[in-house]
């Protein structure tokens, strides 16, 4: 994982814009409410996509995986079915968490901005891959496999390089106290696993630019394959499969980081 700033003074400036002017836009004098104040209809703006993109090199605040527009997904950190205070506050007291954010109840009344609403507030939202890997409807990590499940989110915590970190077999190393953070995102997902250890041995054994070729040409990549030491032939063979192979380079990032480019 890497560290989101929520903090940064330009991406979080463009995004409190953003929602403020959203927010404004669905106030209605005349009826006295804010019409069409919803996620859905902030969402459809592609504003908070683009910005969060951004921010985080178009990779998946989980999984590190490379987001595109067809599985790409807005992260509620706070849930956006959460309607009680309590949760909001359990979240913010962990202090990775802003405090300025708030669950909005009574659209009858017209506020100013910040706070924001927890629903659509830049400090809450972060980019996520939908966790649908082979693209067959299936989930299996991040944003839709977490669904409202409690987490602990360590992106936002400028120590996340220490406190998580990857073995070179593929799983995940990181305290006990994150146990239910990792279960319940789905981050050791055995496929994630063999992604991030196939990654390991091509960071040890081959350079930026036999990559760069294998990334391009798949048949340079099964040449690879062939010369790879350590690795099982089944798995060899799995990989050198082209569903697979696209699918590792959307996990490009972990070659930097088995490489300690990050």
């Amino acid at each position: 994982m890497f560290f989101i700033d929520k903090n940064d003074p330009i991406y979080s400036a463009l995004g409190n814009r953003l929602v403020s002017r959203f927010v404004e836009s669905c106030w209605q004098p005349y009826a006295g409410s804010y019409i069409n104040l919803y996620f859905d209809d902030f969402r459809r703006g592609g504003g908070m996509f683009k910005l969060t993109g951004c921010q985080q090199h178009n990779l998946c605040c989980y999984c590190m995986r490379l987001v595109k527009e067809t599985n790409r997904t807005l992260e509620h950190v706070v849930p956006k079915s959460v309607n009680d205070d309590d949760v909001l506050r359990r979240y913010q007291y962990s202090g990775l968490v802003s405090p300025y954010i708030f669950i909005l109840k009574n659209k009858n009344v017209h506020f100013h901005t910040p706070p924001f609403p927890h629903i659509i507030a830049y400090q809450n939202l972060v980019l996520s891959c939908d966790g649908d890997i082979f693209g067959n409807g299936i989930v299996h990590c991040c944003n839709k496999f977490r669904g409202n499940k409690d987490i602990i989110p360590i992106m936002f915590d400028s120590s996340v390089g220490q406190m998580v970190n990857y073995a070179k077999d593929g799983t995940m190393i990181y305290s006990e106290a994150l146990n239910s953070t990792v279960l319940n995102l789905g981050l050791e997902y055995q496929t994630l696993v063999l992604i991030r250890k196939m990654w390991y041995t091509l960071s040890v054994q081959f350079s930026v630019d036999e990559i760069s070729m294998a990334r391009a040409d798949r048949s340079k990549f099964v040449e690879l394959l062939e010369i790879m030491e350590g690795m099982p032939s089944e798995l060899k063979q799995t990989f050198s499969n082209q569903t697979y192979w696209n699918l590792l380079f959307e996990y490009y990032w972990f070659y930097e980081y088995y490489r300690g480019d990050n």
